[in-house]
């Protein structure tokens, strides 16, 4: 990916898309920042005599690249060349280092600031190491540099070669070594941090089969911070999960499809956000496993190691797996690879180690059969059988505890688990002995040895260096448990092989479901017919409906319903057309064969009458909100729609589901008039019936009063007649508005008008005194 933002964190997400354009599901979300590893170099050359190192952001290189440390192993002129490297360098530990350069010629060391982004080299910058100018192989040591552990530097160091012989290198020292070294590899890198918190992890996954291919999962979201979570999924509960699929924040349930029957599958989840994920669910806490297939790996991804001594073999007789571990008896015993820390040198507080042990024998004399030593009489944990009894002993700051019970030749599965002032032993799933009172609450630190068939130093039974003698007989699924395992969780590790797992079974797959019978059909109408028919089948999941127009050779999928439904109406069809059906049950394992065809003619179109009820003058004003109801019925009850003709701008026409109709008048102040519109209704068939209406709009809070001067004419309402010429000082009171109300506006005339306009009196737009005619 390029041309990212350096110190940026990125998201990323894979999804496939074929040549049809569809698109996967997300891959798992990976997190990770544009960050330098190694060092980025320019290559000069030159001419001439260099005394000293250049100004190298004034010069153009020959050209660049990358390498994993400072090497002029690539240089392919052996005089007049130059270097500059840059990248980032992080401390692996807090404290004072001291840097070198050792060159022949000159050579320079600059160092950043922690968390700095940019180049720290600069001309005229003071290096932290100056070991420049024309010379033989020189060195060049910095003061004391205080790096803290984790943060990164930037870092630029400058070389060049004037002539004879050339050496670039650099060492430090660290404050965990006293010695200059060469500063390794694995320092050059540039670390990020992430930008935010990772989320909660989820918890309580279950998992429920709720048919032969789908499982349903739930959990418990614990973060607020989440932008989803990733469901893994396996058919080992030790295998590879893969990514089954993605929900998003807030979501805590997901149903997994497209299963196979019969089949258990193990679960995982976690939650992601811009900054990483959680950790995986359940999490299963195993430092080591060694299931001894064929082989000592590590099975707990945790790289703890075996060394077998002796040569010991494997055998087919086993509890898991292919082979379990045979050891003899004599001299075959499996030391365990622990250092100074770790998992069972480091000190706990709680630990369990299971194991199935099928022992060949179970009492030698007074010889103690050593079975496992993990630390030492100080601190530890241990096994021996002994004169037929098995017995377990905890050592915490040099006190010592054991508990014990019988056991026998054969596959014995066996569980160790300690925790605080309490140790515990389960023989085949089984509590059988316990303490749970030590007199210590944690096992410290040890530099005793650990050892699996034998003991590898002193024993949480005694200082004794050989206190135990050989083990005779076979090992399988060997565990050891960071966690203290409750008695169910040892028994999952017995039937098992694994604790912490979810998993869930798939049904079996049923039969294929019976053909349905008896498909009926009846037209109800030009444009409807129902359909009918029987099950015969045990398990239906869903039927399909199929239809093919005027012929049975066109069946298209006409509908998917529910596996309890056995009736379909058909609608929106053509009316006087022949339609064929037929349709067959669905369940996981398939579908039916197809029942018996059937074909169903629709009813002619009928006649029908619409009947629009009138619709009276409307009389509105500027800035009202006003709806008017519109209603039509139809002899058959068929479906009706509105239409309209010279409808203003400022009105809406709706057709409503119950055959009524709605008009909205919003006018504002520039939309005053009268307007003259048509609504017509419309039924499916094609009947309809219109009404016209008068729509006047008035202004709000104004009267309009017509007043006619008329000698012998009068006018109707809503003029009002003064039966006189406009002489001066003609007055007429209690006018009525242009909707015919009375007013108590009046009317005076203070000079008369007289004259003569030779116009018309009406305009072509309907606006004057009369409406417009030709």
């Amino acid at each position: 990916m390029y041309n990212l933002i350096n110190a940026q964190y990125n998201t990323f997400v894979v999804k496939a898309r074929d040549i049809a354009g569809n698109i996967s599901s997300p891959s798992n979300q990976v997190v990770a920042a544009a960050a330098f590893s190694g060092l980025h170099y320019k290559y000069y050359t030159f001419t001439g005599t260099w005394n000293n190192l250049p100004d190298f952001n004034t010069l153009v290189p020959d050209f660049t690249g990358n390498d994993v440390n400072v090497s002029i192993a690539n240089s392919p002129n052996g005089d007049n060349f130059a270097y500059l490297w840059e990248g980032f360098i992080t401390a692996p530990s807090t404290g004072n280092y001291y840097f070198r350069t050792t060159s022949d010629d000159g050579s320079r060391l600059y160092l950043g600031t922690a968390g700095g982004t940019g180049s720290p080299y600069g001309y005229s910058v003071v290096p932290k190491v100056n070991n420049d100018g024309l010379h033989g192989t020189a060195t060049v040591t910095s003061s004391a540099v205080y790096l803290v552990q984790g943060e990164t530097y930037p870092i630029a160091i400058t070389f060049y070669e004037q002539g004879g012989g050339e050496n670039m290198s650099i060492t430090w020292r660290t404050p965990t070594n006293s010695n200059y070294v060469s500063v390794p590899n694995s320092a050059f890198i540039q670390n990020v941090s992430a930008p935010g918190n990772l989320p909660n992890a989820p918890s309580s996954l279950t998992a429920t089969a709720v048919s032969a291919k789908k499982i349903v999962l739930n959990w418990t979201d614990n973060s607020n911070d989440e932008n989803g979570f990733e469901i893994y999924r396996s058919t080992t509960s030790d295998g590879d999960y893969v990514i089954a699929g993605t929900v998003g924040s807030d979501v805590t349930t997901y149903s997994d499809s497209s299963l196979q029957p019969s089949t258990q599958y193990y679960y995982k989840l976690k939650s992601i956000n811009a900054s990483g994920s959680s950790a995986l669910i359940p999490s299963a806490s195993y430092q080591a496993l060694w299931n001894f297939n064929n082989n000592y790996n590590d099975e707990s991804g945790q790289n703890h190691t075996l060394s077998p001594n002796n040569s010991p073999t494997f055998s087919t007789d086993r509890q898991e797996g292919s082979h379990s571990v045979d050891l003899n008896g004599s001299n075959e015993d499996m030391t365990v690879n622990t250092s100074s820390g770790d998992y069972l040198r480091g000190g706990y507080n709680s630990k369990t180690v299971s194991f199935w042990m099928n022992a060949d024998v179970t009492s030698s004399g007074s010889t103690r059969l050593g079975v496992f030593d993990f630390g030492g009489s100080d601190d530890g944990l241990a096994m021996y059988i002994q004169s037929n009894n098995l017995y377990a002993g905890v050592a915490g700051n040099n006190t010592r505890r054991s508990i014990s019970t019988s056991i026998s030749t054969g596959w014995n599965h066996i569980a160790l688990v300690y925790s605080g002032n309490t140790l515990r032993l389960y023989k085949n799933g089984i509590q059988v002995a316990s303490n749970t009172n030590l007199g210590f609450s944690s096992v410290g630190t040890t530099s005793n040895a650990s050892m699996i068939g034998d003991d590898n130093s002193s024993t949480a039974f005694s200082t004794s260096t050989s206190y135990f003698g050989q083990f005779n007989g076979r090992f399988d699924n060997f565990a050891v448990i960071r966690d203290a395992l409750s008695q169910s969780d040892i028994a999952s590790l017995m039937n098992n092989g694994t604790y912490g797992t979810v998993s869930a079974t798939t049904l079996v797959l049923p039969a294929l479901p019976a053909t349905p019978t008896n498909l009926n059909g009846v037209a109800n109408g030009p444009d409807k017919i129902d359909l009918s028919w029987t099950n015969n089948a045990a398990v239906v999941a869903k039927y399909e409906v199929w239809r093919s127009p005027v012929t049975n050779a066109n069946y298209e999928l006409a509908a998917t319903l529910s596996g309890i439904v056995q009736i379909y109406n058909d609608n929106s069809l053509l009316y006087n057309t022949t339609y064929y059906y037929k349709v067959r049950a669905i369940n996981e394992a398939g579908n039916s064969e197809y029942s018996n065809e059937i074909n169903v003619t629709t009813t002619t179109n009928p006649v029908t009458i619409v009947t629009l009820n009138s619709i009276s003058t409307q009389n509105i004003v500027n800035d009202d909100d006003v709806n008017l109801n519109l209603v039509a019925t139809t002899n058959l009850g068929s479906t009706i729609t509105y239409s309209s003709a010279n409808l203003p701008s400022f009105a809406t026409l709706v057709s409503n589901p119950n055959n009524t109709g709605t008009i909205n008048f919003k006018p504002k102040g520039n939309d005053l008039g009268t307007y003259n519109i048509t609504v017509t209704a419309t039924d499916n068939y094609g009947g309809n019936n219109s009404k016209a209406f008068t729509l006047n709009v008035n202004g709000k809070n104004q009267v309009t009063i017509n007043l006619n001067f008329n000698q012998a004419l009068p006018q109707a309402a809503p003029w009002n007649n003064t039966n006189s010429a406009p002489v001066a000082n003609l007055t007429v009171n209690n006018l009525k508005d242009n909707n015919n109300n009375n007013t108590t506006v009046g009317f005076n005339l203070m000079t008369g008008m007289v004259g003569s306009y030779s116009n018309a009196v009406t305009t072509n737009n309907n606006s004057g005194v009369f409406q417009t005619m030709y």
